[in-house]
């Protein structure tokens, strides 16, 4: 099961959930950023993805910015 799948299964079964991304190191963290970057388009369908610039300073993911954690929330389906 891909790490994807996983996600939308928890979120299935959590749908308010909020989903942590975060590596044991800066340069990990920054893999994950790539990984979502390249398929942000796909992922923004159903996601919403933040970027953390600092513990209390969240903003919608951009490119190129050098975030110290993600986080992932499914959008309301109506």
């Amino acid at each position: 099961m891909t790490v994807a799948l996983a996600v939308n299964f928890f979120v299935d079964r959590y749908p308010g959930a909020l989903i942590i991304i975060q590596g044991s190191t800066p340069s990990r963290t920054r893999f994950y950023s790539i990984a979502i970057l390249k398929y942000l388009n796909e992922i923004a369908q159903n996601f919403e993805i933040w970027g953390a610039l600092s513990e209390n300073d969240w903003e919608p993911f951009k490119r190129n910015k050098s975030y110290k954690m993600l986080l992932a929330k499914r959008k309301r389906i109506f």
